[in-house]
């Protein structure tokens, strides 16, 4: 049998810093970043919320429940 030499976080973690970083981009606050981060990491979205630049309106998804994939 041949193991990974991936950890098993690994894909999570990696999720959450390319969310971070994009979310941190938007002029959004640290606790804000973190939260939607996390989010996004685990269910794979991060639901709509509000940034400072220009208040806009976001969704970053990956494959949560109710997108089409496809589109």
């Amino acid at each position: 049998m041949i193991q990974s030499s991936t950890p098993p976080g690994w894909r999570v973690a990696r999720h959450w810093q390319w969310a971070y970083r994009r979310i941190k981009r938007l002029e959004c606050s640290h606790a804000i970043a973190c939260y939607r981060a996390t989010r996004y990491s685990l269910l794979g979205c991060t639901g709509y919320f509000f940034c400072n630049k220009g208040l806009l309106k976001v969704h970053l998804y990956r494959s949560c429940r109710g997108h089409d994939s496809s589109a």
